[in-house]
């Protein structure tokens, strides 16, 4: 059986990612470590994410204050600690 790989948003910004992972249809897939130095978030679906994006440089959405700085620290933790890991396996 072919699985479909389904096209997913990257992004290593943690300020868009927070913003993107904060909205209702978009799911964050994955966390890519292939570069520790530079983590990329991955979305889907990717044409939503992509709005998402630019909606957040574009300044032309609002979202609420308190879920954007909770979603922020999730994440950041999230790659100290993708961080942390790697450098111990080293």
């Amino acid at each position: 059986m072919k699985e479909i790989m389904e096209k997913v948003f990257r992004t290593r910004s943690l300020q868009t990612a927070a913003f993107i992972y904060i909205q209702e249809d978009v799911q964050l897939l994955n966390f890519d470590e292939s570069d520790p130095r530079n983590i990329h978030f991955e979305f889907t679906p990717e044409e939503k994410a992509k709005e998402y994006e630019s909606a957040y440089i574009m300044n032309t959405m609002t979202c609420n204050p308190k879920k954007l700085m909770e979603a922020f620290n999730t994440l950041k933790e999230k790659v100290f600690q993708i961080k942390r890991e790697n450098s111990i396996s080293r």
